[in-house]
């Protein structure tokens, strides 16, 4: 199924290596809509520098689209009218989650967070017959008897939105993986150890929060950024005379 130019966002990023355009995270659209209507966002941000040196060189990325001709059978099959129905579905998820914690503990915030192919935009089409999953991580200090507590009581959920996937799919059975609501539940310290490489990981596939009253992962991922720039800047300054290759591209799609 080819991919209805009218469905389009307004903005993709192309990664010419992976033969994949994706949906440019919030702040990246942002200034990429600023240089459209002529205002200057040079240079960016080390941050937002930082962010799309982590796309580029996503290792999920990497090993399902090796090359340009993978990634743009991909593409081909792509559908953003079925991202945005299971976009809806993740904010479902997200008020149940919100709702049963505040069962468990009133007085700790979370976060949760969208990331994986529909945070990308590379959802599948419904006739596929591997359905897109939707992957999402709760994030926040959870002792792991709050985290088991927190995931027996979104588990219905998880596996009514699951039969939602399915049936809405062409021609799949009630079986398997397929269609799955996947969620994390972890605590801050597991994204921001060994160097912030797991928060480093959910960036580099477009995170971005559904729920973060109290700047949970705002706090994070600002972190990992600057983190990442930081080594960014260090290995200019061991070759300040090479020059870098154009590996992605913005424009409107």
């Amino acid at each position: 199924m080819s991919v209805k130019a009218e469905n389009c966002p307004e903005f993709l990023i192309s990664l010419p290596r992976r033969g994949v355009r994706v949906i440019p995270p919030r702040q990246t659209m942002d200034n990429m809509r600023l240089a459209r209507e002529g205002f200057s966002i040079t240079p960016w941000s080390e941050g937002e520098k930082a962010r799309l040196a982590l796309i580029k060189k996503d290792p999920i990325m990497a090993k399902r689209y090796p090359d340009p001709n993978s990634g743009q059978a991909l593409m081909a099959e792509v559908c953003y009218e079925r991202r945005e129905e299971l976009l809806l579905l993740a904010k479902d998820l997200t008020g149940v989650i919100v709702s049963e914690w505040g069962k468990i503990s009133s007085d700790k915030d979370i976060a949760v967070v969208l990331f994986g192919s529909v945070a990308r935009g590379l959802v599948r089409s419904r006739e596929h017959p591997d359905p897109s999953n939707i992957d999402m991580s709760i994030i926040g200090n959870f002792s792991e008897e709050e985290r088991l507590m927190l995931l027996d009581a979104i588990r219905p959920a998880r596996q009514e939105i699951r039969l939602k996937i399915i049936k809405t799919c062409v021609g799949q059975e009630f079986s398997g993986i397929s269609g799955n609501a996947g969620v994390y539940v972890q605590n801050v310290d597991k994204l921001i150890n060994n160097k912030f490489a797991c928060a480093k990981e959910y960036i580099s596939s477009n995170a971005f929060s559904l729920h973060d009253p109290s700047g949970i992962w705002k706090m994070v991922e600002e972190s990992a950024l600057n983190h990442e720039a930081g080594l960014i800047r260090a290995r200019a300054s061991r070759r300040p005379n090479v020059a870098g290759s154009r590996q992605i591209v913005f424009a409107p799609s």
